[in-house]
């Protein structure tokens, strides 16, 4: 735990920022890729929870049924997860232009992944909390104790300023950024967590995507006549990269 002291030497190298930046990542593996669905779907009618008897996934049941309060540990856990991104975040935006007189490229980039990620969590947290306490800076373990936001605007403001600042901060990677990696981002089969290159237009030329693009060329075709049969997508080759999740564009 960092309190926000001045002689905290970390984060004044590349991989010492991006080691930080990576905390982000895996906290965010762990709820954006399982908890914030999981809670979300519970809360709609998109999802049902069941199992061999009546308390075979207790938590998720009560959320199925709303009769689920604060100490709910899918609720507990959800909120704890955003604001251990948070903080990661604060700590890459706090120290690196404390402790560095030269901001490298590397340095600019992970800054603005931390402004987004930060933005993100604020913008969940908003929706699914209102009025949630706004932190924006490393704290002492005296100053934790923050009162909740003003309104819920406020929180969207937070937000919406943090989504500016990564696009300010000027290191975003872009897919036309000639220095970015030229191979297309995956997309995951949400029925099947299948992980596939889909863009084919300027996308990665390996023999592998090529197959996989021209499978889908041909998968968005028999949708159009409503032939397609989603069970197919499994056949489909897998690519080990990072997975985005795929939105069914062309």
């Amino acid at each position: 735990n960092v309190d926000g002291s001045k002689d905290y030497t970390y984060y004044t190298t590349d991989a010492e920022v991006q080691a930080g930046l990576a905390m982000c990542y895996s906290v965010m593996n762990r709820w954006w890729g399982y908890q914030l669905y999981d809670i979300l779907d519970n809360l709609s009618d998109d999802m049902y929870t069941g199992g061999g008897t009546s308390t075979d996934y207790n938590d998720k049941q009560l959320l199925n049924a709303y009769c689920f309060s604060s100490d709910n540990p899918e609720i507990k856990d959800c909120y704890q997860y955003l604001y251990t991104i948070i903080y990661n975040a604060n700590l890459i935006l706090h120290y690196v232009p404390l402790n560095n007189t030269t901001i490298t490229p590397v340095m600019k980039q992970c800054m603005s992944e931390a402004y987004f990620f930060r933005g993100l969590c604020y913008m969940y947290l908003g929706a699914m909390w209102g009025t949630a306490p706004i932190v924006t800076d490393i704290m002492a373990p005296s100053e934790c104790t923050v009162p909740n936001a003003e309104s819920q605007n406020a929180v969207y403001e937070q937000a919406i300023s943090d989504f500016k600042a990564a696009i300010s901060e000027g290191g975003l990677v872009t897919k036309k950024d000639k220095n970015a990696p030229q191979c297309p981002p995956v997309a995951m089969c949400q029925m099947h967590g299948n992980m596939h290159h889909m863009d084919g237009k300027d996308g990665c030329k390996c023999k592998n995507c090529k197959k996989i693009q021209k499978q889908h060329k041909k998968m968005m075709k028999e949708m159009k006549k409503g032939n397609f049969q989603p069970q197919a997508m499994h056949k489909m080759p897998h690519h080990g990269a990072p997975a985005v999740m795929h939105s069914g564009r062309k």
